[in-house]
């Protein structure tokens, strides 16, 4: 917990932030029932709102303008990263738009700038759709679905609470960042949800062999 949030610290990233919370509220929530959810429930919604005024209220400090904003007016940058990311959004929306089929694979991110028609496109779910048009995108969702139903179905074990958790982390932090292109985060992620789907499907297979041979 301390190394991951030092690396959390370090990476400056909003959307890393915005998953780190969203997976730490959900393993709080899901832990806890009855009186104990609904205050927890209480307290985060308290919290996002804390959180939010203070951002509003100090956005002008050079902390917030640096850290959380990105929007610091002595970098001297020309274009801010909240301007890239909205530019980026419109012009992914636009391309997926006109094409449904895509436009191939390494058509998009960092594969792409080693061709003529370089592009960035900051939003997982568009660059999916860009490469591989709406079919494809609508079957990683459906992948995606499946996979996180699993692992729901086996939340009493620590380490499938531990992938679903994040797995909603990391699918809200796809709307900001093309996470999914990570290779570290994709291996790490599908692997983990890998055994924790795995455990609980041998687990069956022995709970049934052993009713089998205990009714014979």
């Amino acid at each position: 917990a301390l190394a991951g949030g030092v690396a959390l610290g370090a990476s400056y990233s909003r959307g890393a932030l915005i998953g780190a919370a969203v997976a730490i509220a959900t393993i709080l929530y899901v832990s806890f029932s009855g009186r104990i959810r609904q205050k927890i429930a209480w307290l985060l919604v308290a919290a996002v709102v804390v959180v939010a005024g203070s951002v509003y209220v100090l956005r002008d400090s050079e902390f917030v303008a640096n850290v959380i904003l990105h929007d610091s007016p002595t970098t001297g940058a020309m274009i801010d990263s909240n301007t890239a990311h909205v530019d980026s959004l419109a012009k992914g929306v636009s391309l997926v738009a006109t094409k449904p089929l895509g436009s191939g694979i390494g058509s998009t991110g960092s594969a792409s700038l080693t061709g003529n028609k370089p592009l960035i496109i900051e939003n997982q779910y568009l660059f999916i759709a860009h490469e591989v048009g709406w079919v494809g995108l609508l079957l990683f969702v459906w992948l995606f679905v499946e996979i996180m139903k699993r692992l729901w179905i086996s939340k009493k074990s620590f380490l499938a609470l531990g992938v679903f958790a994040s797995g909603l982390g990391i699918a809200v932090i796809g709307l900001f960042l093309p996470v999914w292109a990570d290779d570290t985060v994709s291996i790490v992620w599908w692997g983990l949800a890998a055994v924790g789907i795995g455990s609980m499907e041998l687990g069956i297979q022995k709970m049934t062999k052993g009713k089998k041979k205990h009714d014979s």
